[in-house]
């Protein structure tokens, strides 16, 4: 058996879930706009139930990687045509 470092070797598996991580969620935020482009191209608007994916995506200060705007938030008017 090689006991050499398991440390080395813990950090290596994160980092490698880490790189994972970060490629699902690129892959999920592309699908995400992909359904918003399809919402307004074929039905003219996007559902409610989907408008927090029109969150508008900013770097976060510390780690630099994209997260949702979160601090202006308000809460638009719906028009219930």
């Amino acid at each position: 058996m090689n006991f050499s470092n398991p440390n080395l070797e813990l950090q290596n598996e994160v980092s490698q879930l880490q790189s994972k991580l970060h490629t699902s969620n690129s892959r999920v935020e592309s699908l995400e706009a992909a359904m918003i482009f399809m919402f307004k191209k074929y039905e003219g608007h996007v559902p409610p139930e989907f408008a927090h994916l029109q969150t508008p995506l900013v770097p976060d200060e510390g780690s630099g990687q994209l997260s949702p705007k979160v601090a202006s938030r308000s809460t638009p008017s719906l028009n219930n045509d």
